[in-house]
């Protein structure tokens, strides 16, 4: 399969995403495509929970879009966004440590 028959199943382009003065992402472009196996990796704080999140529609970006299945995430309803969480599904863990 060559580069251009890839469908693209999530896509982020140019987001950004701040809380008030705090930039968390800034001009984050990230696409996902069938058959592709996609890593998010970076240091603690990076920002890769923060990117799935905009893929799952948890958050939305300041500025940019957020696709998904060919849909922007960043203008459907809510009642959309419930039924299409349904097929969607994001687990963050957390490592704990203890000394013996």
């Amino acid at each position: 399969m060559s580069d251009g028959d890839k469908r693209s199943i999530a896509r982020i382009e140019d987001a950004t995403l701040a809380f008030g003065e705090r930039v968390i992402l800034k001009h984050c472009s990230l696409d996902i495509v069938d058959g592709a196996v996609t890593c998010v990796i970076g240091l603690s704080g990076a920002g890769k929970s923060t990117i799935l999140r905009l893929l799952d529609g948890l958050l939305l970006p300041s500025a940019g879009h957020v696709y998904v299945r060919g849909r922007d995430v960043c203008h459907i309803s809510e009642g959309s966004a419930t039924r299409s969480g349904r097929r969607s599904a994001c687990r963050f863990s957390s490592r704990r440590c203890s000394t013996a």
